[in-house]
């Protein structure tokens, strides 16, 4: 498979590692953990079990998440986002990189994995990619009460928990919505980057489009997590 560069014209421009990275990731980590195991238990369930095709494209897709999240802290370009997110309480630091890797790095690898000719039908993937749409959904709920991945903004969700289950759905469902549309629209970017004649440029975009509505959402995460999490769902309708 093609080896994307960690920046269409930066490459060579590799940064130092950056002290706090593993500090201000955190919160996104220790979801981002749980999504990849419950992925990995998802695609070892399907045919061909974990030496399935379907399995061994899941797990390359996550070795390319890996790969990409490992690159953040020396990338010239992201490097300066990651210290504008640090600036921000833990739920909308956990916002903000679970927007760059679905927004950037998921489109990439994706684009990057339909090359591979022993890769499933386009059609078996994306059957495969959305229906674990769930996984997103159910790990927002347990990290959503956890104090090391909301801080204070896991209070309320606790006492929806204690109330009312249903109303605690509601709130769950509600926040977990714009991964799932984010997902949506990576699919159909990812396509765009396989077949684009010049995917350096359309990559170069994506990331000033990226990096500009990033602007507008850390003055919504600044009063709150609900603000911000208005703002990356217009990501979506914004673009159609």
């Amino acid at each position: 498979m093609t080896q994307i560069p960690t920046s269409p014209s930066e490459s060579s421009l590799l940064l130092s590692p950056w002290d706090r990275f593993k500090i201000s990731t955190q919160p996104f980590r220790e979801l981002y953990d749980l999504v990849t195991h419950s992925l990995l238990t998802y695609a070892a369930a399907l045919p061909g079990g974990n030496r399935g095709p379907d399995y061994i494209w899941f797990k390359y897709l996550l070795d390319g998440f890996e790969a990409e999240y490992q690159k953040w802290p020396t990338s010239p370009h992201i490097r300066p986002y990651l210290k504008r997110a640090d600036q921000l309480k833990r739920s909308s630091r956990l916002v903000l990189y679970a927007y760059l890797h679905i927004a950037y790095d998921l489109p990439r690898v994706l684009a990057d994995s339909f090359s591979d000719p022993h890769v499933p039908e386009r059609l078996r993937c994306k059957e495969i990619f959305s229906t674990a749409n769930y996984i997103f959904y159910e790990a927002f709920e347990v990290c959503s009460r956890r104090w090391s991945t909301f801080g204070k903004d896991s209070i309320l969700p606790k006492c929806l928990n204690v109330v009312s289950r249903s109303l605690f759905k509601s709130f769950t469902y509600a926040f977990g919505s714009w991964p799932i549309l984010l997902r949506s629209e990576a699919w159909d970017l990812a396509q765009k980057l396989e077949a684009s004649s010049d995917r350096l440029e359309m990559e170069e975009k994506l990331w000033r489009f990226i990096d500009w509505h990033t602007t507008k959402t850390l003055e919504a995460t600044r009063s709150g997590l609900i603000n911000g999490h208005a703002k990356l769902s217009a990501w979506h309708d914004e673009k159609n």
